[in-house]
């Protein structure tokens, strides 16, 4: 029996989670460290990316590319 449906998988390794959120291995792990990506879960020894949990960032990102973190940190800076 072959699985005839299309989707990318739930678990994700870094290189397939970069291309999944269409950015470079570099550039996600900056989005990672930054903390607007999340960070990897282990099953073992793997270190692995979920989906749900990559599209929930991918929701979260602004329009204008910044991190919610760089956001706050700009309003902060504004403010004082």
């Amino acid at each position: 029996m072959s699985d005839t449906f299309s989707y990318p998988p739930r678990f994700m390794g870094r290189s397939e989670a970069a291309r999944y959120m269409a950015v470079s291995i570099t550039t996600f792990d900056e989005l990672v460290a930054d903390g607007t990506f999340p960070r990897a879960k282990k099953l073992k020894t793997k270190s692995v990316w979920d989906r749900v949990d990559l599209d929930r960032a991918a929701t979260g990102v602004p329009e204008d590319g910044r991190s919610v973190k760089q956001q706050m940190f700009d309003h902060y800076q504004k403010q004082n």
